[in-house]
């Protein structure tokens, strides 16, 4: 396989795997209807904290989107942290960022990618430990696990995604 092929299968792979995992965690856990102020006060930080992005290198930067996922997932639940993160990337890398729209769905992707996949480690924890979620001192390990994994895959799945970009150019 070639690098070009490669970077092509792998920006797919994560714009349908992240579609279809926000799908799946918005039709498993329908709180998300209800909580329509509080996904637009999440949309509104993500595309703050995602707009106004660190450039590290030519294909590197450093945005404050985990906040957004991080916290709203913990204060007011997966679904709608989701939505949010969801529309704010695709908002800011598109209408702000001037990306075009197919690396937006990409980006989108994978932020949904990392967060659906550290808050499965935070409740795996949760229940391995036999952890009730409710906030108190027993609770920052799982609260690290979480952070760390979501930190640890999104970097992964972007330095992944600009290393094979980077050497098809």
């Amino acid at each position: 396989m070639t690098v070009q092929r490669f970077v092509t299968v792998y920006s797919q792979g994560l714009a349908y795997a992240g579609l279809v995992l926000l799908a799946a965690v918005l039709g498993a856990d329908l709180r998300w209807l209800q909580q329509v102020p509080e996904i637009i006060v999440l949309l509104g930080a993500c595309v703050v904290l995602r707009g106004l992005h660190i450039p590290l290198s030519k294909y590197s930067y450093l945005t404050q989107t985990g906040l957004v996922a991080l916290a709203g997932s913990l204060l007011v639940g997966l679904p709608a942290a989701a939505i949010a993160v969801a529309g704010g990337t695709v908002i800011t890398d598109w209408a702000w960022h001037r990306k075009p729209p197919w690396v937006a769905w990409i980006n989108l992707g994978r932020e949904v990618i990392a967060l659906v996949a550290a808050f499965g480690v935070y409740t795996f924890v949760l229940e391995a430990a036999d952890i009730p979620p409710q906030f108190h001192s027993a609770i920052v390990l799982p609260m690290f696990a979480f952070a760390l994994t979501y930190f640890l895959i999104s970097r992964a799945l972007f330095y992944l995604g600009s290393w094979s970009w980077a050497s098809a150019c």
